[in-house]
């Protein structure tokens, strides 16, 4: 086992190997030395990033569709989904004459991050074995901002909405059109009337961004910015430097503020869910 640090994150890689010559208590040893290790890292190591790889002399249809569920596979496959891992493996690993097995495995914690995985062509013509590999990418992609049209449903005129909807003559208004048109003129003149009655505004949504990051938060940070600009442009004066100091305190009261308002409204959510659920 080695640990690996890449750019402020954890790495731990396991190399194993289980002889398929194991007894029942030879095995069951194997499978205590494997959580003893995994509960290791997993409450010690504080892991971004964990593979546990190797010949394991186990099969699993889950893993390869043709392969027979074995005992040692469905024990092995019970002791890393506990752990959260994912055996990511699908091709044969072990290739002989008349048979062709996935044996050779590759488990991890972060399949969404494996970007390609696979197996490639042994290196010695004497090997039955096959090698298996994983490419992995830490970057995280978000998309551009972009615009959103936010309805503010709870300030809703909803008795001018229903009176405006009583004034049209549906009946006229639908005659002699097809399904298809009066779907859309009804829409039409639904929306047109919510604008009018419906409170709403366009925001610009950056993935980037908690959720709990508004526009209070940001003109803060931005003042912060300013304020650290100033201190380095004129020379580092101490005047400066206390000034920046207290934008930075009151930056991080304002985001805890706003993160711990953010996390009380969610619950609130849930329990007006949970309450109207079991009411109804």
């Amino acid at each position: 086992m080695c640990e690996i640090s890449y750019e402020n994150k954890k790495c731990f890689i396991i190399s194993l190997y289980r002889s398929p010559s194991q007894n029942a208590d030879e095995f069951q040893n194997f499978l205590k030395e494997l959580e003893s290790i995994l509960e290791s890292i997993s409450t010690v190591g504080n892991p971004n990033l964990i593979f546990v790889i190797g010949d394991f002399n186990a099969k699993l249809s889950a893993w390869k569709t043709d392969d027979p569920d074995t005992p040692e596979g469905l024990d092995i496959s019970a002791l890393t989904s506990s752990y959260g891992l994912t055996q990511i493996i699908t091709e044969p690993t072990h290739i002989l004459p008349n048979s062709n097995t996935c044996i050779d495995l590759l488990f991890t914690n972060q399949p969404n991050i494996v970007s390609e995985s696979g197996v490639y062509p042994t290196l010695h013509n004497h090997c039955h074995h096959q090698l298996i590999y994983a490419k992995i990418n830490f970057k995280t992609y978000f998309p551009p901002p972009y615009e959103r049209l936010v309805w503010h449903y709870s300030r809703a005129k909803v008795e001018n909405i229903r009176m405006s909807l009583d004034r049209i003559n549906w009946e006229r208004e639908f005659h002699d059109l097809t399904i298809d048109k009066q779907v859309e003129l009804f829409n039409n003149h639904l929306l047109n009337i919510c604008y009018n009655y419906i409170p709403h505004e366009t925001i610009t949504i950056n993935d980037k961004d908690p959720p709990w990051i508004d526009s209070i938060v940001k003109k803060k940070i931005e003042e912060k910015n300013f304020l650290h600009k100033n201190y380095l442009r004129y020379g580092k004066r101490r005047n400066d430097l206390d000034m920046v100091n207290e934008a930075c305190r009151q930056l991080s009261v304002l985001i805890s503020e706003k993160k711990t308002a953010y996390c009380n409204r969610l619950s609130d959510k849930l329990s007006n869910h949970k309450t109207s659920a079991k009411a109804y």
